[in-house]
């Protein structure tokens, strides 16, 4: 009897304090936008949610005939979303008295084929809601239809507010933490969308979701990034930082210099999260610019999406390549001489650039295409791209005649050498066939400044220092030479005729036989790849249970065997560095010397 008593009391208890709300449904368009069907809270019993009181449930009748197709989510007043599901149900039909709450057994994600009645977890924490923000307002649910032919319909839903809710996520991290929120609006990868960013850096100190200072919160546009890249299922992303007005704002982000444009690094295709960084380093130590990084955790519309490189977006700026500026008024005399900043990248990507004039014998129909970076296609006038356009004709006229090597009539008047070398010494230590063929920078300054082409910024690491098909177990051959007739992609052959000019490769020696005493050499590489994985040693755990891919070939076409735990990726790449250095040792032509290089501060 005492026992029926106790059971009635927690009933009537919780018939008291809690609170339902329902609402109405509708048709579900077929392959369209997201519907929204809203609920208005006028009154609850606390003004705002938290671990004691807040959002229990949720609560969704729908008919459907191929569940597959529906994704859904909920947004609180105050702008919170959680997702409820997506991609669910394979080719079942319904959802019947379906109640997404965190004290069910079963995830949603993952159930067996539909329909479903019961408690489910959704794809979020509903916790999140119960953030200190009021719960008093528009309640909206969005539910989508993402494929053609089959209708449905929500028939109705409530959610319901009551004591002792899911708390908020309470994520601590030794790395920072980014929180962006689009407000349900989809992240595309053909133009920016507005959202609102949080960024959590407490120096010296844990950072939790629920810090309240941050060091940055307010506006940014945002877009998928990268080509290859956007077929990944952990995306990257551009970045632009905005006043709350949406007004230019350059502010100082993780400890790098003030600008406005960034770019998140998605880890997806490199499972050490260093390819990138370490070689951004190693550029900087030859004393050139390269983009700063600084690793992070990223929540997207609350849900996790792992570890990511935040970092400078390579632009022509003060703080980052600092060249001349060109403004539109600049048509004659030396202000038309710099600076520019181009890319040699894919070969279908005409409309931003031009093509060159001459191809190699090689691949005669496959003239490199490049795209303007600085003044961009949008902003640079006429005189401007027909000086740069004949200033890259003149460097080809001359690497491609017979006298490329000879110091007057050659190329070497117009390239900075050193550079050349560097960018070479580079991309071929990592093997990364990609950083001959796109993704090339290429920078020239004002002629009363520096009246030579530079290479780089170096960029585009994720493929490189792998077990790929074309490389052999030794970490042999050359990397600039590989592939100069790919259909998408054409090798740039400026270094392959350079390789053949006993002047560069003396150059070339010098620096390499220099870097390798100094950095380039496993003591310095392992000590810094080390430190780096201990420090990412908490956020990669959560980052693979994100997306569990240790073990399996996602991205880059590796061969196996392939890594089953973090510490073996990174035992493996330390192990692949040190076989390629080997090699270059002994394949890297010229004349051993010895010359002065003073590399900038890194730190």
């Amino acid at each position: 009897m005492r026992r029926i008593v106790v059971v009635l009391l927690c009933i009537f208890s919780y018939t008291l304090h809690a609170q339902v709300f329902t609402g109405q449904g509708g048709d579900i368009p077929d392959n369209a936008p997201a519907r929204a069907f809203t609920i208005q809270v006028p009154t609850l019993q606390r003004a705002r949610l938290d671990k004691n009181y807040g959002l229990l449930e949720v609560k969704v009748n729908i008919q459907h005939p191929y569940l597959q197709n529906l994704r859904a989510e909920l947004m609180a007043p105050d702008g919170t979303i959680v997702r409820l599901f997506r991609s669910v149900g394979g080719s079942g039909d319904d959802m019947i008295n379906t109640v997404f709450t965190m004290s069910a057994s079963t995830p949603i994600q993952g159930t067996t084929l539909a329909p479903y009645t019961g408690n489910f977890i959704p794809r979020g924490n509903l916790g999140n809601f119960n953030n200190l923000q009021p719960g008093i307002g528009t309640w909206t649910l969005f539910v989508q239809d993402a494929a053609q032919f089959d209708l449905g319909s929500l028939l109705n839903w409530s959610i319901t507010f009551g004591n002792n809710p899911a708390p908020p996520d309470t994520h601590h991290s030794n790395l920072p933490i980014i929180l962006i929120n689009t407000y349900r609006d989809t992240i595309r990868n053909d133009g920016y969308i507005p959202a609102h960013m949080k960024v959590i850096n407490n120096k010296g100190a844990r950072n939790s979701m629920q810090d309240t200072l941050c060091e940055y919160k307010g506006n940014i546009d945002i877009q998928i990034r990268g080509m290859y890249s956007a077929s990944l299922p952990q995306l990257s992303y551009g970045l632009t930082t905005y006043s709350q007005a949406w007004g230019d704002t350059s502010v100082s982000l993780l400890g790098m210099p003030p600008e406005n444009d960034w770019i998140l690094l998605g880890g997806y295709n490199d499972k050490t999260f260093l390819r990138n960084d370490l070689m951004f380093k190693l550029f900087w130590q030859m004393g050139h610019y390269a983009t700063r990084t600084r690793h992070c955790e990223v929540w997207l519309n609350g849900e996790y999406e792992g570890l990511y490189i935040f970092c400078e977006k390579i632009r022509r700026t003060s703080n980052r390549l600092n060249i001349a500026k060109l403004n539109p008024q600049d048509t004659t005399g030396i202000q038309l001489t710099g600076g520019y900043m181009f890319q040699h990248d894919y070969i279908t990507d005409t409309p931003r650039g031009w093509y060159s004039k001459v191809a190699p014998p090689e691949c005669p129909t496959n003239h490199a295409n490049f795209k303007y970076e600085y003044p961009s296609f949008r902003n640079i006038n006429q005189p401007q791209a027909t000086y740069l356009q004949n200033y890259v004709a003149e460097i080809e006229r001359r690497m491609f005649s017979t006298d490329y090597a000879d110091p007057i009539k050659g190329y070497r008047p117009y390239l900075d050498i050193k550079s050349f070398a560097d960018y070479f010494i580079c991309n071929e230590f990592a093997w990364n066939g990609d950083g001959f063929a796109k993704s090339m920078f290429f920078w020239k300054n004002r002629s009363d400044k520096d009246s030579t082409l530079h290479a780089g910024p170096i960029w585009d690491f994720d493929w490189s220092l792998k077990r790929m098909p074309w490389v052999t177990s030794d970490l042999a051959g050359w990397s600039h030479t590989t592939y100069p007739c790919n259909n998408l992609q054409a090798t740039l052959p400026w270094h392959a005729i350079m390789m053949q000019d006993s002047f560069f490769v003396d150059q070339l020696r010098c620096y390499y036989n220099t870097y390798r005493e100094r950095f380039l050499n496993s003591t310095y590489i392992n000590r810094y790849v080390d430190s780096l994985a201990s420090w990412l040693h908490e956020a990669q755990a959560r980052h693979f249970t994100r997306w569990p891919i240790l073990g399996i070939n996602v991205g880059t076409t590796e061969l196996p065997p392939f890594s089953q735990t973090y510490q073996e990726e990174i035992d493996t790449f330390k192990n692949l560095m040190q076989r390629r250095l080997l090699w270059l040792d002994n394949n890297i032509p010229g004349k051993p010397c010895q010359v002065v290089v003073n590399p900038p501060d890194t730190t």
